[in-house]
């Protein structure tokens, strides 16, 4: 079985082997210098020099996975973070007061290590996924394992809930998204189009659309209700995430040599591009809730604000020395959420 590396961030020649990370402090210029061979990207990566560009602290760091971790999900509250683990676990922190967190449970899910995590809008529920092929779902709280949903055959990488909370779908490794009918436990579609693993999904606000990303190199988007789908936009990389603005009308995704295509949601047509500042592989992409700015994660530890209207660079944020593979944004756009090797996950001020 590839690892999440394979799956998500591509194969093992496209791994990012062998990176050195040295910061540079010279007065108040830190230069961060990757070494390694390709790391994954179309072109060499570069070096960047950023006035200020200094380690940041978060407002906390959650502690208690004994491996990387994978997956974060803010609950629709904003109260609960679940954050999902190499180490086959997910740990439900209790943030109301965040600087006084703790553990509200932790759950030993039947799904191997744990790569997608996803909460109902309503609340209710908690959909997991991982290296093992199987979705389960859980309540909100994490007390008990409502069902168990089939049909992917290979590791699931991608969760995501329609916003009336009655369809989950699933992506992965086996190049199709499953969606099922969560209070029935029932199929309801597969969409299968894709020629390489997939390693992102979302709907639309209005229900009616998913959109996928993929290591074929494309965004597609899929009618619910058909299942139909098409090609919406094309990279020159392998794509790792999409995200649907606030009012639907626009797609964004994000690909592996650190470029940012936004497009409109009828019919594909680009608006603009944009790139990252490090030229790191952005592994996540969140509008910010009045739909104005964009917040892209990269693995190289940098969380990069955009402007949507310019597309320009606004504002940088590095959180982590090591590699970062999870990322969230509280649903009431207060609190951000970070994690992947060093085993910890750190909450930011948004």
């Amino acid at each position: 079985m590839n690892n999440l590396l394979d799956l998500k961030f591509g194969a093992p020649s496209q791994r990012w082997r062998q990176i050195l990370e040295t910061v540079v402090a010279v007065g108040s210029i830190f230069v961060l210098v990757y070494v390694g061979p390709g790391c994954g990207f179309s072109r060499p990566p570069r070096a960047t020099v950023r006035s200020g560009f200094a380690l940041d602290r978060p407002i906390a760091t959650l502690q208690g996975h004994s491996k990387a971790v994978r997956a974060l999900a803010f609950s629709p509250d904003g109260r609960t973070l679940a954050s999902g683990s190499d180490d086959q676990t997910i740990i439900l922190w209790d943030l109301w007061d965040v600087r006084g967190h703790h553990r509200s449970a932790t759950l030993r899910p039947g799904v191997g290590a744990v790569y997608g995590v996803a909460f109902s809008p309503n609340g209710l529920w908690m959909a997991v996924g991982g290296s093992d092929s199987n979705v389960e779902l859980w309540n909100a709280s994490g007390s008990e394992e409502i069902r168990s949903f089939r049909g992917n055959s290979g590791a699931v990488t991608t969760l995501a809930f329609s916003r009336n909370s009655q369809l989950v779908a699933a992506g992965g490794q086996d190049k199709k998204v499953t969606i099922w009918k969560v209070e029935e436990a029932t199929p309801a579609a597969t969409l299968i189009g894709h020629d390489g693993s997939i390693n992102a999904i979302c709907f639309s606000p209005d229900g009616i659309w998913i959109a996928s990303a993929s290591h074929d190199k494309t965004v597609r988007l899929w009618n619910v209700n058909t299942g139909k789908g098409n090609t919406l936009t094309k990279h020159e990389a392998a794509v790792l995430t999409v995200a649907f603005s606030p009012d639907g009308k626009l797609v964004a995704s994000a690909a592996v040599d650190g470029s940012i295509h936004l497009v409109e949601a009828e019919n594909g047509r680009e608006v603009i591009r944009m790139e990252s500042v490090n030229g790191g592989a952005i592994f996540d992409l969140v509008f910010t809730p009045d739909g104005k700015h964009l917040i892209a994660a990269d693995r190289v530890g940098v969380i990069e604000y955009f402007a949507v209207a310019s597309g320009k660079s606004v504002r940088s944020r590095w959180a982590h020395r090591g590699e970062m593979s999870a990322f969230s944004v509280d649903p009431g756009g207060e609190l951000i959420a970070s994690g992947g090797l060093e085993k910890d996950v750190k909450v930011w001020k948004y």
